[in-house]
């Protein structure tokens, strides 16, 4: 019984982890210009560079790759509050209409959420529920 209860932060780590390097494979938005897609690799990789407007989801990534650390250091506590902000950061990007998707900084409609988003906000409910039950499995003990 030890064994299983010393691999759970693992798991929740591994689950969400897998989740959130597949979702690069899929769309993370649709807009409606031409190309009429964005990869959710294209926005791990340039979501940094437009912190504005819905770009500040991107942050979500910051505190969700912290939050890794803390579950596997067993600081459930902290990893369930830095996965909280993860996921509301995340969650932001619905609150926008539109975004920029090119170097010429024009904004285009947002028409749709790819099934890349969706995966990447999951890896962080994850997570967050993983260090949430970690935590209240240790306080129940």
């Amino acid at each position: 019984m030890e064994t299983k209860k010393s691999s759970l932060p693992l798991t929740f780590f591994l689950v969400s982890l897998f989740i959130f390097f597949f979702s690069i494979l899929f769309d993370a938005f649709y807009v409606d210009k031409t190309p009429s897609e964005f990869s959710a690799f294209s926005a791990l990789l340039l979501g940094w560079a437009y912190l504005g407007g819905p770009g500040i989801s991107w942050v979500g990534n910051v505190f969700l790759w912290i939050s890794y650390l803390f579950i596997l250091k067993r600081r459930t506590k902290t990893s369930a509050v830095l996965s909280f902000i993860a996921v509301s950061f995340m969650l932001s990007f619905l609150f926008f209409d539109t975004t920029i998707v090119s170097e010429n900084n024009f904004e285009e409609k947002i028409t749709g959420y790819g099934l890349g988003y969706y995966m990447w906000l999951s890896s962080g409910f994850i997570i967050l529920i993983g260090s949430l039950y970690l935590t209240f499995k240790k306080n129940l003990n």
